[in-house]
């Protein structure tokens, strides 16, 4: 992917949150789900792949399948997914 996707930022596991913030991207990504509650926070757009602890919340856009999350993804490149108003 990272081949295919060069200008993302790609994080090492070492990175901290707030270095994350810091930067503010327009979307984040996350496989697990642990830190898109604070990047919603912090008015980046979380998405998530897949089941995960905050699936239930409208401010987390969830692929289930690959369509949805090139779809997500296209669109975080494209800064057209939006929080909603209510998010935090």
């Amino acid at each position: 992917m990272k081949k295919t996707y060069p200008n993302f930022i790609w994080l090492e596991r070492t990175i901290s949150n707030h270095s994350i913030f810091k930067k503010k991207p327009s979307v984040g990504i996350s496989p697990r789900g642990s830190v898109l509650f604070d990047l919603a926070y912090h008015g980046i757009c979380p998405v998530a792949i897949g089941r995960n602890p905050c699936m239930a919340y409208s401010f987390v856009k969830t692929a289930f399948t690959k369509k949805q999350y090139f779809s997500f993804m296209n669109k975080g490149i494209k800064k057209k997914l939006k929080l909603p108003k209510n998010y935090k």
